[in-house]
């Protein structure tokens, strides 16, 4: 195998490498980075720590940057940011369902504050749970790859590349306004009764389609990641991804 030298700082490398193992130069640029803008590579040198509101907004427009960030301090604030979000959201949508199908003056508010606290506290669970599963899953493909692989940081790559199901939430919430299940004040016995309520609607089934819509961003997303946290090509990354989320879905099928 042939060694040359790193452009910028001179160090050997090998044809293999992405980045220098050096001075952390990225050494090549792939056509998926060229023609992809979300997939564009970060310079190790542009490094500068994100603040919350920057990585909010760069996790959809530049999501390196987040990654690479996360790659540099391990800040494990930053994947359980993405996990506490989108369990809020998903403490809100139901709550914007309780509203516009019961309304407030219905439900009786300890009962309510309750069974929201309930369906947050089951949902971090179940999302937690779920999320061990699917890091066992990137982790042990990534490790056919790269002996870096560790399942804390397959954990995080994942936790982060949740980011775009936050905006299918919030377009979940909307389609409950656009598309209600029933008509306003239909009295509901129960709270299990409003979440079968609207798992058999209409603005569920729009939700559930656009889901997989988001889920080629999400590959997208954890492709990025690995190739951030691991320096492996992008090719090799997206392809982690993309085997990763089929095996994900597949599993959700067999448990359904």
């Amino acid at each position: 195998m042939a060694i040359t030298n790193c452009p910028k700082c001179g160090a050997p490398i090998s044809p293999d490498d992405v980045v220098c193992p050096v001075c952390g130069s990225r050494l090549r640029v792939e056509f998926l980075e060229r023609v992809l803008p979300l997939l564009r590579p970060v310079e190790k040198e542009q490094f500068k720590p994100l603040t919350i509101r920057e990585m909010i907004f760069y996790i959809f427009t530049y999501p390196g940057l987040v990654f690479q960030d996360y790659a540099i301090t391990f800040r494990s604030s930053i994947p359980f940011m993405f996990l506490f979000l989108n369990v809020f959201l998903d403490g809100l949508l139901f709550l914007s369902l309780s509203t516009f199908v019961i309304g407030f003056s219905d439900i009786f508010l300890w009962s309510f504050i309750s069974s929201m606290i309930s369906v947050i506290i089951g949902d971090l669970l179940v999302f937690i749970i779920a999320y061990i599963f699917y890091s066992l899953l990137l982790y042990v493909i990534t490790r056919i790859f790269t002996d870096k692989s560790k399942f804390s940081r397959s954990f995080a790559i994942l936790l982060m590349s949740t980011a775009p199901f936050l905006i299918h939430k919030i377009i979940a919430i909307l389609l409950i306004f656009i598309i209600p299940p029933v008509s306003a004040g239909v009295p509901i016995a129960a709270f299990p009764d409003l979440v079968t309520l609207y798992f058999n609607s209409q603005a569920y089934a729009i939700a559930r389609l656009l889901e997989y819509v988001f889920a080629i961003w999400v590959t997208l997303l954890i492709g990025v990641g690995v190739r951030e946290i691991y320096d492996l090509p992008i090719n090799t990354s997206i392809f982690i991804a993309f085997v990763t989320v089929l095996l994900i879905y597949l599993s959700r099928l067999l448990v359904i």
